[in-house]
């Protein structure tokens, strides 16, 4: 993993509401790699401060000039929706360094961690969906 981007986030520390670039909360995380690999500027969604909030309003990008496109097999750099429950709470980043498998997401009380699919189910989440994010080729 050393040479993948992931190997300079992981273990950086969890913090609510930082966005990098050496500490991070979920969304914090997905927006710095979107940036940082995808070129994708996504906003810092708020609503009413819960995590559920911020998937909701990412989830319900379009229009503009990205938009999230559900997908059913993943590749580097999709979102990935997290849930200790039914309803999405949490985002991830789905990566495959050195032909592993799983998500890099930033948690409280481990920071910034990489967790292949049983490591989840072992810690009590789920993935609940996977998106791909997608510029418009006509917005600038």
């Amino acid at each position: 993993m050393r040479d993948h981007f992931a190997g300079r986030l992981i273990g950086l520390p969890y913090a609510q509401g930082a966005r990098g670039p050496d500490r991070f909360d979920c969304w914090g995380l997905f927006r710095f790699v979107a940036r940082q690999e995808l070129g994708i500027d996504l906003p810092d969604v708020f609503c009413d401060g819960t995590l559920a909030a911020r998937v909701r309003a990412f989830a319900s990008l379009g229009g503009g000039a990205v938009s999230a496109v559900p997908v059913d097999c993943p590749r580097e750099l999709d979102a990935v929706y997290l849930s200790a429950h039914r309803l999405p709470h949490h985002i991830g980043v789905w990566i495959e360094p050195d032909r592993r498998k799983g998500v890099l997401h930033a948690i409280a009380g481990a920071g910034v961690v990489f967790q292949r699919v049983p490591d989840l189910a072992a810690h009590g989440l789920q993935i609940v969906a996977f998106l791909r994010l997608r510029k418009d080729p006509s917005c600038p």
